[in-house]
This record gives C-alpha cells, structure tokens and sequence, in this order.
C-alpha cells in the first residue's frame, strides 16, 4: 500500500477512475486470467458456504460505503493484473468481477439445460 500521508482530503462523494484502471477494466473482459493460487477455487468449499462467505463481504462492503463517500483517499492496494488500485476502484472492480461471474455461470447453465 502507498501512502501519501495520514490526513486524507474530504471526498465530495463521486468516485475519480483512472485511465489506467478504465483500460485495464475493459481488457479484463477481453481476455480469460488465470487467478492467482491464492484467490483459486480448491473446490473444498459447498456452494452454501461459498454464498455465505459472499453475502458477509457484501455487507462488509455497504459498512464501508459511508468511508468511501467522505475521504478522498490516494492510497492504492496492488492487483496482480491491473496493478496499483485506489480503494475506490477495488470497489468498482468487485462489482464488474461479480457480474463476469454471473455471465459465466449463466453460460455453464445454459449449456446444460
């Protein structure tokens, strides 16, 4: 994580992307990545325990929102495809990661009805 500072300038509640992280988005959807083994399925988990562990990062995520909409902060947190991230766009990044999800199981659904 970098840092440029403990004080953090008030946020006015809108939400800045860089154009690195933009592009990187609309690679991400172009191309299949491998995830890193630490994020991999290892298929020990139910599918119970799997939406669980979703549903309590969700409200993790809403709990954080207030943070998001009243600092904003120039720290960044690495990816190991897009690179350096704000916290901000690792917010938006989940969210286009869940839906890619979804277009996939909807396609695996799809092809086995």
């Amino acid at each position: 994580m970098t840092r440029t500072g403990d004080e953090q300038p008030a946020g006015d509640g809108r939400i800045r992307l860089s154009d690195a992280f933009l592009e990187g988005g609309q690679k991400s959807y172009l191309e299949k990545w491998q995830a890193p083994e630490r994020v991999r399925p290892t298929g020990t988990k139910t599918i119970a325990e799997s939406l669980e562990v979703m549903a309590g990062n969700r409200i993790k995520l809403e709990e954080m929102r207030p943070l998001f909409e009243t600092v904003n902060s120039a720290a960044t947190f690495p990816h190991p495809y897009l690179g350096e991230l704000t916290a901000a766009e690792w917010l938006c990044l989940i969210g286009g990661h869940s839906a890619r999800h979804m277009r996939q199981i909807t396609r695996i659904l799809e092809t086995a009805a």
